[in-house]
């Protein structure tokens, strides 16, 4: 019997998730290439050829999940390159999620066992590309992760060996958690909660709160409250740079905020939350809460001495560079009120993402979370939703740091002649697969210098994101 592992520092949230991204790649591959390589990765990486085990954990192992199919019409029919409006915000009308995940995933069960499938569908002038990885053992970085090390060996190129997640081997990672404290933003600013209150812990909350998921889906679908929809748009690099301009010089009038840089994801968030919620309330009395959780990849922040560790078949891990997967994210949730983003001005909202940011990235925010979900590993939990309507929370999945376009699968083309441009990826769609969907604002870079944006929303907020994106609305002049 394979021993089984379970890493005591994920989130049990976490365990019943499955992390997806889709790659369109302009060129068709070698099926067989394909299949080899992901044998070989998981010869050398046996996490991934392991299995979900309840109650949430996992075996290593070689079970290669692999699956294939060939679709005679051309990529243009599922991905169309015109976004439209390349001075603003641009919502896809022919680009639908849905009908794009369909065509990523396949023979696929409900809940999946295995940790690890790869899902490849070749069409005439294109292969579409789906790796899956079960949430437990990694999420979006580690995902990425996953993908460079195949390209890796795609190209020939070694890949570090294989190493177990620390605390599957029984290192308590809130122990290894490094890097210097940033006093700027502590608590005296306000608005910055411990973890256990972003969390529901145990049967009777969790059971409450999927009760009020129930019910909401229910009256969604009674047509008492609007159902939600799915969309990608599109936003010009020049158009958030724009943005950020703007919002950073007014935030210099901020004496708190003196020697903050804003990020575009601050920009993007603020902007995004401020235009659903609609225009500047006239009663100024909408106190809806609106939660805004934002998830933070901490394993940059372990320390690597103590937790590199080596695999169970080598003792010379002194002469070789291990790496191991690990789902390494804090959810942190910003508290805000609907009045308060349709009043506040986008500085004033992407200032407040940020120094919520930066606080909770710090060691010692990270370290209390860590802790938590440490002594909660066995407990269910579910992210705690203020609102009546659980759907009007919004989860930031940000994949703009993982450079998806750059990765190189030139070594799966075979004797078929490359294009012109070279073998590349041009399009990429991210999914987690989770008990609450529709609640994920994904954010990736285009390749092109611009932003896509994944997100589920209601026909009203969709209108009022339209209408309320121009530099007059973002920035009125009173």
């Amino acid at each position: 019997m394979s021993t089984k592992y379970t890493c005591r520092s994920t989130n049990p949230w976490a365990d019943s998730s499955t992390i997806y991204a889709g790659l369109v790649v302009n060129a068709v591959l070698d099926l067989n290439i394909l299949h080899e390589k992901q044998k070989e990765l998981i010869t050398l990486w046996p996490i991934l050829g392991g299995t979900v085990t309840k109650p949430w954990s996992f075996t290593c192992g070689s079970h290669v999940d692999f699956d294939s199919r060939a679709l005679d019409e051309p990529v243009s029919t599922y991905f169309p390159s015109d976004w439209g409006n390349t001075a603003g915000p641009s919502i896809s009308t022919t680009l639908e999620p849905a009908i794009v995940d369909g065509k990523f995933l396949f023979a696929i069960e409900s809940i999946p066992s295995t940790i690890f499938r790869l899902r490849v569908t070749v069409l005439r002038d294109a292969t579409l590309i789906c790796f899956g990885i079960t949430h437990q053992v990694t999420g979006a970085g580690g995902c990425f992760e996953v993908v460079s090390a195949f390209c890796d060996l795609l190209s020939n190129r070694a890949i570090p060996a294989f190493a177990l997640p620390p605390d599957a081997r029984g290192i308590r990672l809130s122990d290894h958690i490094t890097g210097s404290e940033n006093k700027v933003y502590s608590d005296h600013f306000g608005g910055f909660e411990p973890p256990e209150k972003n969390w529901n812990i145990g049967v009777v909350k969790v059971a409450k709160m999927m009760w009020r998921v129930a019910v909401a889906q229910l009256w969604k679908s009674l047509g008492l409250r609007e159902k939600l929809s799915e969309k990608y748009i599109h936003l010009p690099g020049d158009w958030v740079d724009k943005i950020r301009t703007k919002a950073q010089k007014e935030l210099s009038n901020f004496p708190e905020a003196s020697g903050v840089e804003l990020t575009r994801n601050d920009i993007i968030s603020a902007w995004y939350l401020k235009t659903i919620h609609g225009p500047a309330s006239s009663s100024g009395r909408d106190t809806t809460p609106v939660d805004y959780y934002v998830a933070i990849n901490y394993k940059g922040l372990l320390n690597p001495v103590t937790t590199g560790g080596c695999s169970e078949n080598s003792l010379s891990a002194e002469k070789r560079h291990f790496h191991y997967l690990h789902h390494s994210v804090a959810m942190f949730r910003c508290m805000f009120s609907a009045c308060q983003l349709q009043n506040d001005s986008i500085a004033s909202i992407a200032w407040k993402i940020r120094r919520a940011t930066l606080h909770y990235k710090q060691p010692s925010s990270i370290k209390k979370y860590v802790r938590f979900v440490e002594k909660n590993n066995s407990s269910l939990l579910v992210v705690d939703i203020r609102a009546s309507d659980p759907f009007s929370m919004v989860g930031l999945s940000s994949w703009t740091t993982y450079n998806y376009m750059a990765l190189d699968f030139s070594g799966a083309i075979g004797d078929r002649k490359a294009p012109q441009d070279g073998v590349r990826v041009t399009f990429v769609n991210p999914l987690a697969l989770s008990p609450i969907t529709g609640l994920t604002l994904y954010t990736l870079k285009d390749g092109m210098g611009g932003y896509l944006i994944r997100m589920a929303n209601t026909e009203t907020q969709w209108g009022q994101l339209e209408k309320s994106s121009s530099m007059e609305n973002l920035f009125p002049v009173f």
